[in-house]
């Protein structure tokens, strides 16, 4: 199992870097849209829909609604979709907390197919926009390649320092492997990351601004990874899929990334 979790995240992370790196702008959002597109494909189990017609019925439609609305309204090549879709992001993203505050209360919520299906849209949709918002921005590979860094580093804090020194639950009815001291673990590596790229990067952005801007990405980024077990939990299902030989499916390995990508792509717009 070990040795399956290592190839696969390997030749997973090579292939990443690879599209980040080399692809014209326009094959990296569609083959990242197809990635999302997968990604929404596994969340339709998490949403509680059984039937593969109504779930082919979502995945064609969201992927279609964003794609007529860049046509559209041209907010592609103005900017203002990915401008606008970070803000939804992160105003999903604070209410988000205070559902999980009272899991597995109002169950029904939980349970409701429509409300899974809604929160998917905001949960990946704003992503993908962030994502190929960040691999346009200058100097062009550096900034997806921060935010995938500064959330990796923050969960292998978290998970050690949470083997350690763990004692107080962070959401027992959700995931009891986590803890509070992972999450001051997975905050200290954050500043720790975010003060060596701000000198690395050579950013002419307050100092303050950018720690607030790492930390509240973080924060988001461990919300995102609760509010998908949340979801797997109602559901009684152990991964989203099964796509990634060890890891299990393409969210529960995004969960963390698809919630803070937006949150730092919004912080950058305004710091820039």
């Amino acid at each position: 199992m070990l040795k399956d979790r290592v190839i696969t995240a390997t030749l997973f992370i090579l292939f990443v870097v690879a599209c980040i790196f080399f692809l014209p702008s326009h094959w990296f959002a569609i083959l990242s849209g197809l990635f999302f597109s997968y990604a929404l494909w596994e969340w339709t189990k998490l949403a509680g829909l059984k039937s593969k017609n109504s779930r082919i019925a979502y995945l064609i439609l969201v992927p279609a609604g964003v794609f007529t609305s860049l046509c559209c309204l041209e907010w592609l090549e103005r900017g203002r979709f990915f401008e606008l879709m970070p803000l939804f992001a992160l105003l999903f993203w604070l209410l988000v907390p205070i559902f999980l505050f009272y899991f597995p209360k109002r169950e029904k919520y939980w349970k409701s197919r429509t409300a899974g299906l809604i929160a998917g849209i905001f949960v990946l949709v704003p992503s993908w926009v962030a994502l190929n918002f960040l691999r346009n921005t200058d100097p062009m590979p550096i900034w997806i390649l921060y935010v995938m860094v500064l959330v990796w580093v923050a969960d292998i804090a978290a998970y050690f320092a949470g083997r350690r020194f763990g004692k107080h639950k962070l959401a027992p009815k959700i995931s009891p492997g986590k803890s509070w001291e992972g999450v001051v673990g997975a905050l200290i590596a954050t500043l720790f990351v975010a003060i060596i790229g701000y000198f690395v990067l050579r950013l002419q952005w307050s100092m303050g601004a950018w720690l607030i801007l790492n930390v509240l990405t973080v924060l988001v980024s461990i919300t995102g990874d609760l509010f998908e077990s949340a979801f797997k939990r109602v559901r009684n299902l152990k991964d989203s899929g099964s796509i990634l030989p060890g890891h299990g499916g393409l969210l529960d390995r995004m969960d963390s990334l698809t919630a803070a990508l937006p949150i730092f792509a919004m912080g950058h717009f305004w710091l820039s």
